[in-house]
């Protein structure tokens, strides 16, 4: 029987040998040195390594992860990422492949992760199969894959599955916010928000009137996918409906960032009592410009 668990020291020569089978282009010495570094805690590209072992502990697979912002065919710019992903010969055909797979998943939704990446040279069918088998979906040219992931929804029990997590930032807020573009140009605007629990997450609805006599009405949909994470998506963005991007909740302090269309927008609540105050920046505005905002409200 296989079981999955995260690599230590100890496998560094199997590791080695797995990274030396999938990526021979580089010399073993190469590979010892990436390891090294990773167990010496230096995590950025993998940020996690799964080892496939046998009842015995002998490694017979590998799946290396990383997070990345940005991957060809996804919607969001928090995706897990499947680096390397190797199964040795004779272990082949007995589920170690998606035992692995299953795992990174697992890790990846509790990165608060909606989607999971992969790829692989063109001419690798096989692989292509396989990743296709596993549930992933072709989303480019190059061979990449794409897999929505199952994040299962919170129990009753679930710390932050009740309206308290939200308390600090309940409620509806009224006041004014400045903005500022790459251009130099600012102007204020008045502002209305409420945030209200819902029964797996939360709503953000505002308003936004410009002094120009423009309007910007929004809402998005939080729903929790692990203590202190949710996802995030906007009902009729650019796109449909699905997650487009994801945030946290540590007591009085709220951030999320996502992606519409070709913008990237974050933001930040922090509320003391009956105060709240909004920080965020975006990518684009309507001219095309980097732009960043203030709010300063209050509980109505």
């Amino acid at each position: 029987m296989t079981r999955i668990r995260s690599v230590t020291a100890a496998d560094a020569d199997a590791w080695g040998r797995m990274r030396l089978a999938l990526w021979p282009e580089g010399s073993f010495s190469d590979h010892q040195v990436a390891i090294e570094q990773y167990l010496a805690g230096h995590r950025h590209e993998p940020q996690e390594v799964l080892l496939a072992v046998t009842e015995a502990n002998v490694p017979v697979g590998v799946a290396e992860l990383s997070i990345r912002n940005i991957v060809d065919g996804c919607r969001t710019d928090r995706v897990a990422y499947l680096e390397g992903w190797y199964v040795t010969p004779d272990a082949r055909r007995q589920g170690v492949g998606r035992a692995l797979v299953e795992a990174a998943e697992t890790w990846a939704i509790n990165q608060g992760c909606v989607e999971l990446g992969s790829d692989t040279s063109i001419e690798n069918v096989v692989s292509h199969s396989a990743h296709r088998a596993l549930g992933f979906v072709e989303t480019g040219q190059l061979r990449a894959f794409r897999k929505d992931l199952v994040v299962p929804a919170p129990s009753t029990g679930h710390p932050l599955s009740h309206a308290h997590a939200i308390d600090p930032f309940s409620g509806t807020f009224k006041g004014d916010g400045t903005w500022h573009d790459a251009a130099g140009k600012s102007s204020s605007y008045r502002v209305v928000q409420t945030n209200a629990a819902t029964s797996d997450g939360f709503d953000v609805t505002f308003r936004h009137d410009f002094d120009d006599g423009s309007v910007v009405d929004a809402r998005f949909a939080m729903t929790w996918i692990a203590p202190h994470v949710f996802r995030l998506e906007v009902p009729g963005a650019p796109g449909g409906n699905g997650p487009i991007g994801n945030g946290y909740v540590f007591g009085g302090y709220c951030h999320y960032h996502m992606r519409v269309g070709e913008s990237f927008v974050e933001a930040s609540y922090r509320a003391t009592g009956d105060a709240l105050e909004v920080f965020g920046s975006s990518t684009r505005n309507a001219e095309g410009l980097y732009i960043a905002w203030r709010e300063t409200l209050r509980r109505d």
